[in-house]
């Protein structure tokens, strides 16, 4: 019924149905390889069963932009396929807040990474196969539950990475 409707539609939406299909696939390629196995007995066929799974991928990052997990604990890096904390480093992340040094060094540490309060994780990366394209893309889960955003856009941890 899902095909039938999407091929019987308009350019625009075929092309914007069978690109969220394309992006589905993905990022259950890259929760598969990180779970390291496929998930519960589905009576749909794989592509449609993939469809209806959840996004959570942000896709790789962009050039010139370095991210990094690290452990919620520890703070030390967390390698590929590890969940942990999301930090960013890059021309396009902010440097600090404005006359605010306080809220700069809780948000930002003393190398320019941005703790972003993300909980997520980095495909690992494959040399062949359809994975291969997965790799490096950043999947992000939630929030950390240590982390508050306040209402002026501050976020506040209550440890410090």
């Amino acid at each position: 019924s899902i095909q039938k409707q999407i091929s019987s539609s308009s350019g625009a939406r075929k092309f914007v149905a069978l690109m969220l299909i394309k992006i589905s696939l993905l990022y259950m390629e890259a929760k598969r390889i990180y779970e390291a196995g496929i998930s519960g007995g589905a009576s749909l066929p794989l592509h449609i069963d993939r469809f209806f799974e959840v996004l959570g991928t942000i896709g790789h990052p962009l050039k010139y932009t370095e991210i990094k997990i690290v452990d919620m604990k520890t703070g030390e890096i967390l390698p590929d396929g590890s969940k942990g904390i999301v930090k960013v480093k890059g021309p396009q992340v902010m440097k600090g807040y404005y006359k605010n040094p306080s809220a700069t060094s809780e948000a930002v540490d003393e190398e320019g990474w941005f703790n972003t309060g993300d909980i997520g994780w980095i495909a690992p990366r494959h040399s062949m196969g359809r994975s291969r394209n997965c790799g490096g893309m950043v999947v992000l889960e939630g929030r950390s539950k240590d982390t508050i955003v306040l209402s002026t856009g501050i976020s506040k941890s209550k440890f410090h990475m």
